[in-house]
Order: structure tokens, then sequence, then C-alpha cells
């Protein structure tokens, strides 16, 4: 990742994500999504109110693999990132 590049921590909440191990049947929620601000800029949103915080705990897990070279950010759109998870999820091994 280039230098000048900014990296944003978001919280995505308003999900509907299909996923049986879920209580509800769905995620909901996506705590850590790190994301280049340009990304972010381009998928032509405004926020709407202040939320719960990032999953710290995921952030921290991201910041010591992203220091050792072992993680990276989104640089696509935030619909193209809520499409990415639905497919993550459904190879996912569900309970």
């Amino acid at each position: 990742m280039p230098d000048s590049q900014n990296v944003v921590h978001l919280r995505l909440e308003g999900l509907k994500i299909p996923n049986s191990a879920a209580p509800s049947g769905f995620t909901e929620v996506a705590g850590h999504l790190p994301v280049a601000e340009i990304s972010v800029s381009q998928s032509a949103i405004h926020k709407i109110g202040e939320g719960e915080a990032i999953d710290l705990e995921g952030y921290a897990t991201w910041k010591a693999e992203w220091e050792k070279g072992r993680a990276g950010i989104f640089t696509i759109s935030l619909a193209e990132i809520a499409d990415f998870l639905e497919e993550a999820m459904k190879g996912a091994p569900q309970s």
C-alpha cells in the first residue's frame, strides 16, 4: 500500500447476510473493515450517525498482521465489500 493512502476503519451495520450460525439467521454487522479512504469517498455514501465503535479486538488483530505484512485493506466500494462478505459467508463452516 502506498504510504500516501489513508486507511479508514469501519463498522457496517444493517447487513442481512444469510448465516445459519447466527441467532437471527443473518450476519447483521461487520465489526471491523479496513478500507482505503478513497474507496469510501467513491462509494457515494454519507454518514448517518454515530453508532458503536469498531471491533477493537478485530482492529488489534488486523494491525498486528498488517505490521507483519500479512493483512491488507479493501480497495473496492462498500457495496462490493458487502457482496464479498456474502460470498465469503457462503464458504464458511455453518453450525
